[in-house]
């Protein structure tokens, strides 16, 4: 049975100015990175590249979301930002309630201005491709976020 999604609003965000809504988002384009801080797959490529992206595009152009899925139920919500800190997320980020997933290899979204799903990877992605999709969606002409 597939999994519901989850509202933003609802989430413990760390690293941002307040909380995050798929509405407040609208306007730019955005990549949410989900992180499994227990699988060394993620650590070694899925955080450094969201770090890159963070560090490659405007926050006004693009916003890196993250998703920690790293099973943290029984540590105390003023840990997470701690533990955050030292696996070195420097973006927003929240985690994700229930255990962690024994075996997974992360996922990145691509949404557009509107905030509709423009892309989904599951495991890696290139840096490349990422980058030549993140480049198209910010190469289609811009709409306010009411027209979306």
């Amino acid at each position: 049975m597939p999994t519901p999604a989850v509202d933003l609003r609802e989430l413990g965000w760390h690293e941002a100015a307040g909380p995050l809504s798929f509405d407040g988002l609208r306007g730019r384009v955005f990549v949410v990175v989900e992180l499994n801080l227990g699988s060394s797959l993620c650590l070694r490529h899925s955080l450094p590249q969201a770090r890159a992206m963070r560090r490659a595009f405007p926050e006004s152009s693009v916003g890196v979301l993250g998703l920690v899925s790293a099973g943290l139920e029984g540590i105390p919500e003023e840990e997470h930002r701690r533990l955050g800190r030292c696996a070195g997320i420097d973006f927003p980020f929240a985690v994700l309630p229930g255990p962690a997933p024994t075996s997974d290899p992360g996922c990145v979204m691509l949404f557009g201005p509107c905030g509709r799903i423009a892309a989904s990877y599951a495991g890696p992605v290139s840096d490349s491709e990422l980058g030549r999709a993140i480049g198209r969606l910010l190469a289609e002409p811009a709409l306010p976020p009411t027209a979306c």
